[in-house]
């Protein structure tokens, strides 16, 4: 008697479909992090806002006091190296802390000038 090998497999191979292994995911990123709707933003505003949240986020962890402002100290013990090596351009108010506020300055100073060079380039 002759059988179809079709007729045979024809459940195995369903079962064996089911039984493929899931895609490969890295297994070290947490799993809110998985999601590609939290994929960082390339460019634009929502890329400044991603990176002002950060900027602030950062900012408050070094204020030790909680007062709203880093000495230099504190902008050195969080890893600011830029606002250390900048700290007396930033502090333009010479009050010996930096606020969020002088910090952005700063930033969009340097974003400027750095516009204007590329400009004065073309």
């Amino acid at each position: 008697m002759k059988t179809c090998p079709t007729l045979l497999l024809g459940p195995l191979a369903a079962s064996a479909q089911s039984l493929a292994p899931a895609p490969l995911s890295d297994p070290w990123l947490p799993p809110a992090a998985r999601s590609a709707s939290l994929a960082p933003a390339k460019q634009g505003a929502a890329l400044q806002a991603q990176a002002q949240a950060k900027l602030l986020k950062q900012f408050q962890a070094a204020d030790s006091l909680g007062r709203q402002a880093l000495t230099v100290d504190e902008a050195r013990r969080a890893g600011f190296g830029f606002a250390v090596r900048n700290f007396e351009q930033i502090d333009s108010e010479r009050r010996g802390e930096i606020r969020i506020q002088d910090l952005q300055r700063f930033l969009a100073l340097q974003a400027a000038r750095e516009a204007a060079k590329q400009e004065i380039q073309r």
